[in-house]
C-alpha cells in the first residue's frame, strides 16, 4: 500500500496507481479528455496536470505513478491558469460549433435545431414541450419574430434558410388545436407571492416564467385586455386576436392571477407582495427599490415584443435569485465555439443527408429536414464544452488559420468531424483493444497529427464491432452517431 498526500489529505493506494487514481479515490475532480479507465494514457490533453513534492514542473496526473510520501497539489491558482491555457489551446484549434447559428442569435434561446429534428421525426409532444421551456407564446413569436435566426442560418447561403417560424408555428398551433394541449409543470411552489405590473410582451413573459419558477404571480393592467402593443402593432392578419387570446390563456391556466382594467401603484403593491416588477411605460414612478424590478419598456422602449419577451425572461430569472437570496450576474448562456463562414465545398459537406427541395418547397416535416444540424451532436456528453465552461475559457485567445471543414460519413452510423479531434488516442486504443482489423490511427506528425483510417479507406471498413465504443468515449463529439439527439 502506497500513502501519499493530495492538497493537504492523505490516501492509500495500491502499487501501480496513478496520482490520478489516488485523486478519484479521494473525490478530488481532477479534469481529463485523454484518459479512459483500462486503457494506456496518452497524456496529450494537459489538463490533468498538477504538482508533486514542490517541483517548479507540473506533471500529468493520467501518467504519473503515485509513490509513498509523495505531496501533490491539484487546486492551486497556478495550476487552474495552466489547465485554463491547455484548454484554449485546444479550443484555438477547434473546429465545431457547440450551438448553431439559429440558437446563438434567438434572444429567447430556443434550441431551433432540436426542435427541428423534433418535427422532422413527428415528435410532438417533445417538440412543444421543448419549445414552451424557452417560448412563452410560440404561437404568437412565430408569426410576429422578426427572425434573426433565419438570417443566421447556414442553408441561406444555399438554397435559402429554413423556415424556422413557420416550424415554430406549426407546434404551437398544432397544440393549442389538439384536445389536450401542453402545459408545462413548474418547479413547487415557492410561497412567494410577484406582482407585475404591465399586460404587454414583457410582463406576461415574466410572468409565465415566473410561475414556472413556482411563485405565485398577479399581473394588473390597466387596459381591459391583455397585450399591449401585441393587439396594436399586428394586422388580424398576421396575427389574429383569436390566436392572441389563445396564447395568452395559458397564463390563467398556469394560475397567474390577471386583473385587467387595474390601476396599480407600485409602492402599495410593494406592501403586499414579496417583489414587483414594473413592465409599462408611463408609471409616474420611480421603479428602483428594494424588491422593485423593471423590464421590457420600463427600462427603454423595445419596439421587437420578441426582446421585450425576453427581457421578462430574464428579469424573471433575476426575480427568482433574489428571492431565493442568491446573486445573479446576468442570464447564462451556453458556452460555444464559432466555426464562421462556410465555403461552398463545405457547405455541399453539410448539405449531405439533408432534403434540398429549396425553402417552403414541401410539408413542415420535410422544411425540417432540410436542417442542416450544423449544431453539435455532443453537445450534452462534449468534455471540452464543460471544462470550458467550467474554467471560463476563451476559445479564441489562441485561435489560428481555420482548419477546413472535412466529415467521413460513410459509415452505417457514426459520422466522424477530423476538426473536432483533439487527437486524444481514445480511439487508437479502443479500436486495437477490440481488435479492429484495420481500426484508426494517428496520421501525420507534431501539430498536424490527426487520427484518421489507414489508407484513407472507409470509416465503415475500420469501425465494427467497435463502432459504439468508441462513439460513447470520445470526448468532444468528433465521432459521434449520426442520428444524434432528438
Amino acid at each position: 500500500m502506497i500513502t501519499l498526500s493530495i492538497d493537504g489529505r492523505e490516501v492509500g493506494v495500491d502499487d501501480g496507481a496513478t496520482v490520478l487514481d489516488a485523486a478519484r479515490r479521494l473525490g478530488v475532480d481532477i479534469p481529463t479528455m485523454c484518459q479512459l479507465e483500462g486503457l494506456e494514457p496518452s497524456s496529450s490533453c494537459l489538463i490533468c496536470i498538477v504538482r508533486v513534492n514542490g517541483s517548479k514542473r507540473l506533471v500529468p496526473s493520467c501518467a504519473t505513478p503515485a509513490a509513498d510520501g509523495m505531496v501533490v497539489e491539484s487546486e492551486t491558482g497556478e495550476i487552474f491558469q495552466a489547465r485554463k491555457m491547455a484548454l484554449e489551446l485546444l479550443l484555438g484549434d477547434h473546429l465545431g460549433e457547440c450551438l448553431a447559428p439559429c440558437h446563438r442569435i434567438c434572444p429567447l434561446n430556443l434550441d431551433i435545431p432540436r426542435m427541428t429534428r423534433q418535427v422532422k421525426a413527428g415528435d410532438q409532444g417533445r417538440a412543444i414541450a421543448d419549445l414552451r421551456q424557452a417560448v412563452p407564446f410560440p404561437g404568437i413569436t412565430g408569426r410576429i419574430c422578426p427572425a434573426k435566426c433565419e438570417v443566421g442560418c447556414r442553408r441561406r447561403d444555399a438554397d435559402g434558410a429554413v423556415s424556422i417560424r413557420s416550424i415554430e408555428c406549426h407546434v404551437a398551433d398544432t397544440d393549442r388545436m389538439s384536445a389536450d394541449p401542453y402545459l408545462p409543470s413548474g418547479a413547487p411552489e415557492s410561497g412567494k407571492g410577484v406582482a407585475v405590473v404591465g399586460g404587454g410582451p414583457a410582463g406576461l413573459s415574466a410572468a409565465y416564467f415566473l410561475r414556472l419558477l413556482g411563485h405565485a404571480v398577479t399581473v394588473f393592467e390597466r387596459e381591459e385586455l391583455l397585450g399591449g402593443r401585441l393587439r396594436r402593432a399586428h394586422s388580424p392578419d398576421l396575427l389574429p386576436p383569436e390566436v392572441l387570446d389563445a396564447e395568452l390563456a395559458i397564463l390563467a391556466r398556469l394560475g397567474v392571477d390577471l386583473r385587467t382594467g387595474a390601476a396599480a401603484s407600485l409602492w402599495e403593491l410593494r406592501e403586499a407582495y414579496d417583489v414587483v416588477l414594473a413592465a409599462t411605460s408611463g408609471l409616474g414612478e420611480s421603479v428602483a427599490g428594494e424588491g422593485v424590478f423593471a423590464a421590457g419598456d420600463a427600462v427603454r422602449r423595445m419596439d421587437d415584443p420578441v426582446r421585450a419577451m425576453a427581457s421578462g425572461k430574464e428579469t424573471a430569472q433575476a426575480i427568482d435569485a433574489w428571492l431565493a437570496g442568491r446573486e445573479w450576474a446576468g442570464p447564462v448562456r451556453e458556452f460555444t465555439t464559432v466555426v464562421g463562414k462556410l465555403t461552398e465545398p463545405e457547405l455541399k459537406l453539410y448539405e449531405q443527408g439533408t432534403a434540398n427541395q429549396g425553402r417552403d418547397a414541401g410539408t413542415i416535416a420535410e422544411e425540417g429536414a432540410r436542417c442542416l444540424r450544423c449544431d453539435c451532436r455532443a453537445t450534452a456528453t462534449c468534455l471540452l464544452k464543460h471544462y470550458g465552461e467550467k474554467f471560463n475559457a476563451d476559445h479564441k485567445r489562441y485561435k489560428g488559420k481555420r482548419r477546413i471543414f472535412t466529415q467521413k460519413n460513410d459509415h452505417p452510423f457514426v459520422i466522424y468531424e477530423p476538426g473536432k479531434c483533439i487527437a486524444c488516442g481514445i480511439c487508437v486504443a479502443i479500436t486495437k483493444e477490440m481488435g479492429e482489423e484495420l481500426g484508426l490511427t494517428f496520421i501525420g506528425r507534431g501539430f498536424d497529427v490527426r487520427v484518421g483510417v489507414p489508407f484513407d479507406a472507409p470509416l465503415s471498413d475500420a469501425l465494427g464491432k467497435a463502432a459504439k465504443s468508441v462513439v460513447e468515449n470520445c470526448p468532444t463529439g468528433a465521432l459521434a452517431e449520426k442520428r444524434g439527439q432528438v
